[in-house]
C-alpha cells in the first residue's frame, strides 16, 4: 500500500517532544499509511534529533541555517512524494486510529479544501501533557482585522452555529491548531506560505489565500489532536518579523484603503527600531513581493470583502462604540459650533482638516447642509493662504495642497488640480532643491513624497500633463532609495518613501491617498466628550472620520487564547 499523506513536521529545539509527538502518530497510524518528515529548523540546543528520525523511522532534513516555520514547511511540501500532506507542530498527541482515513476521505471530495482538526488544549503538568481545565471546544478561528497589536492574529470561535451542531465537517473562516492538511498540488498552486518570515501568520495567510482562490476552509470535529500550549517558546522570536509578517499580508491581500488603516495602526503601536527594520525588510524584498501580488492578481476569484463577510460569521467580534450615529452628530455639532474659534488653516491643527470631516459627513448623511458648510470653510482656507503661510505639510500649504487633491480624488470638488495647485507644486519642487535634510512629513522629505504622490495619482488617471519635471521625479526617486538603501531611521515617513519606490519602478500601480496616511485617528473611546478636544484632525474631525470609515471592534472575552509556539 503506498502511502497518501505526508505529515510535515518542521521544528526548533524541542528536544523530546519530537520523539512524543512521533511516537503518537505511530501508535495511532500504520506505518503504510502516512510518511513523516522531520524538519530540524538549526536547532542549537544539543538533542540527538537524527536519532529519534531513525528510531521511529522518519525523513529527516536538518536545516544548516534557521529559515523559519514558513519557508520549512513550503520545502517539505516540495520534498513530499505523496498527494496529501499535513502540516503539524512538535508537540502534539493523537487519539484513535480512525483520522488519517477520516482527513483523506475529505481530502478526496474536493481538491480546494485546506483543513483543520478538532484541537484539544493541553498543558504540561508534572512533565505530562494535561487537558486544559475549563477550555471549551473550538470551532475553527477567523482573523482580527481590528484591534492594533492584534492585527492579522486568528481569534478562537468557542461557539457553534445551531444549524451545524449535527455536521462533523463544517467550513471555518480561518484554520488553527497547528494540524493543517491539504493537497499537495494546491498549497503548491496557493505557493504555500511564501514570503513570510521566522514565525507567525501563517494560518491567516493561507487560510485568506484559499478563500480568495475559490477554495474553503473546513473543520473536522470528530477528529481531536492534542497540542501543547506554551506562553513561552524554546527558541528566540525577533519582534520585527512580527510585524513584518503583519505588513506583508497587508500588500499582499488587502484593499489599499485597507492596508493604509492596518500600517497607519500598526505606526501607532510599534513606531520603534522594530517596526523600522520591518520596512527594511519589506524594501529589500519589494520585487519578490511585487511578483507574489501579480501571481495572486492572477489566480484570485474573489476580493477582499468576500472574504471579510466569511469572517465575520465567526462572530468573535463586538462593536465598541455604542449610539454610533448620536456620537458623530454630537461631534459634528461640536466641530461646527467650534471652527470659527480655530485659528490656523492647516490639514492637522486647523480649518483644512474640519472641511475633510464635513465633506465626508454630509456624504456620510446625505445631508447637503454639511457639505456646503465644508465648502464654505474651504474657500475661507483658500482665501486666507498668503504669503506667510508656511509651505509645511502639518499647518502649511503642502498639506492643503495634498487636501485639495484628495477632495477632488473622493469626488467632494471638482475643477482641474493641475491649475488649482500650480503654485504649490513649484513650491514643492523649489522646497526640493534645498536639499533639506529633513526626512520627516511636515516640513521635510516625507511631506513632499505624499505630496507629489497625491498628485501623480490624479494626473495619471485623468491623464493629464504632469506637472513635475522628469529631473525633478528622477531626483526625488535617488534622494528617497538613498534612505532605504542606507537604513536612514530618522524619519517618520519610511513606508511612504517605499511605496514611491516601488511606484516609480513601476512594481506596482500608484495608490490613491488615504488619510490613514499622513495621520493615526484615534477612537473615541469610552465616555467621549467632545467639547474636550480641539477641532481638528488631531482631535474631533479626527475621531469623526475614524467613525465614518470604520466599524470599530474589539474581540470577545476568552477568545484570546494563550499564544501557541510551533
Amino acid at each position: 500500500m503506498n502511502p497518501r499523506l505526508t505529515i510535515i513536521i518542521p521544528f526548533l529545539n524541542e528536544k523530546e517532544e519530537v520523539a512524543n509527538t512521533v511516537r503518537s502518530i505511530r501508535e495511532y497510524s500504520n506505518s503504510d499509511e502516512v510518511v513523516i518528515l522531520l524538519i530540524n529548523d538549526a536547532s542549537d540546543d544539543g538533542y540527538d534529533y537524527q536519532q529519534v528520525a531513525e528510531t521511529y523511522q522518519t525523513e529527516y532534513i536538518l536545516n544548516p541555517v534557521r529559515l523559519g516555520v514558513a519557508a520549512s514547511r513550503d520545502m517539505g511540501v516540495a520534498r513530499s512524494h505523496t498527494p496529501y500532506v499535513m502540516l503539524l507542530d512538535a508537540h502534539m498527541r493523537f487519539y484513535d486510529d480512525k483520522w488519517v482515513g477520516r482527513i483523506i476521505n475529505e481530502l478526496e471530495k474536493d481538491e480546494k479544501v485546506l483543513l483543520c482538526c478538532q484541537t484539544k488544549g493541553l498543558q504540561m503538568v508534572d512533565d505530562k501533557p494535561v487537558e486544559i481545565n475549563g477550555r471549551p471546544l473550538s470551532y475553527g478561528a477567523c482573523v482580527n482585522f481590528y484591534t492594533g497589536r492584534l492585527l492579522f492574529e486568528c481569534e478562537w470561535i468557542f461557539h457553534e452555529n445551531e444549524e451545524e451542531r449535527t455536521l462533523q465537517t463544517v467550513q471555518v473562516p480561518c484554520v488553527l491548531g497547528a494540524t493543517y492538511c491539504c493537497s499537495k498540488r494546491y498549497w503548491q498552486y496557493l505557493r504555500g506560505v511564501e514570503g513570510l518570515t521566522c514565525y507567525g501568520n501563517d494560518e491567516p495567510y493561507i487560510s485568506m489565500k484559499v478563500y480568495l482562490e475559490g477554495g474553503c476552509c473546513r473543520l473536522l470535529k470528530d477528529v481531536a489532536v492534542g497540542h501543547i500550549y506554551r506562553s513561552v517558546p524554546p527558541y528566540k522570536i525577533e519582534d520585527f518579523t512580527r510585524i513584518y509578517n503583519r505588513l506583508l499580508l497587508s500588500e499582499l491581500l488587502l484593499p489599499n484603503d485597507y492596508k493604509a488603516r492596518i500600517f497607519s495602526q500598526t505606526i501607532s503601536y510599534y513606531y520603534c527600531y522594530n517596526y523600522q527594520d520591518a520596512l527594511f525588510l519589506l524594501y529589500k524584498n519589494r520585487r519578490e513581493i511585487s511578483d507574489l501580488k501579480q501571481y495572486y492578481k492572477g489566480i484570485f476569484k474573489h476580493d477582499f470583502t468576500y472574504y471579510e463577510s466569511i469572517n465575520s460569521q465567526g462572530h468573535n467580534f463586538i462593536n465598541i462604540v455604542e449610539n454610533r450615529e448620536v456620537l458623530l452628530k454630537e461631534i459634528a455639532h461640536h466641530v461646527i459650533l467650534n471652527t470659527n474659534l480655530t485659528s490656523g488653516i492647516g490639514l492637522l491643527n486647523g480649518k483644512m482638516g474640519i472641511v475633510l470631516f464635513l465633506f465626508h459627513y454630509g456624504r456620510h448623511t446625505e445631508n447637503d447642509v454639511y457639505v456646503q458648510l465644508a465648502e464654505k470653510i474651504l474657500d475661507d482656507v483658500i482665501d486666507n493662504i498668503n504669503i506667510n503661510t508656511p509651505l509645511s505639510f502639518h499647518n502649511g500649504v503642502m498639506g492643503i495642497g495634498w487636501a485639495v487633491e484628495y477632495l477632488h480624488q473622493k469626488g467632494f470638488i471638482g475643477g482641474d488640480t493641475n491649475d488649482i495647485l500650480e503654485a504649490v507644486d513649484k513650491k514643492v519642487m523649489e522646497l526640493f532643491s534645498l536639499a533639506t535634510e529633513d526626512l520627516n512629513l511636515d516640513k521635510g522629505l516625507g511631506g513632499i513624497v505624499h505630496y507629489v504622490l497625491a498628485r501623480l495619482y490624479t494626473i495619471e488617471r485623468e491623464r493629464k500633463e504632469n506637472s513635475f519635471a522628469s529631473d525633478f521625479l528622477c531626483s526625488l526617486y535617488e534622494k528617497v532609495k538613498g534612505v532605504l538603501d542606507n537604513k536612514t531611521r530618522n524619519s517618520d515617513s519610511l513606508a511612504v518613501f517605499i511605496r514611491f519606490v516601488t511606484y516609480f519602478e513601476k512594481l506596482v500601480p500608484i495608490q490613491a491617498p488615504s488619510i490613514y496616511d499622513i495621520v493615526y485617528l484615534r477612537f473615541p473611546l469610552g465616555d467621549y466628550q467632545p467639547e474636550k478636544y480641539v477641532s481638528g484632525l488631531d482631535g474631533n474631525s479626527g475621531a469623526g472620520l475614524k467613525l465614518i470609515f470604520e466599524t470599530l471592534k474589539s474581540t470577545l472575552p476568552f477568545s484570546n487564547s494563550k499564544v501557541e509556539y510551533i
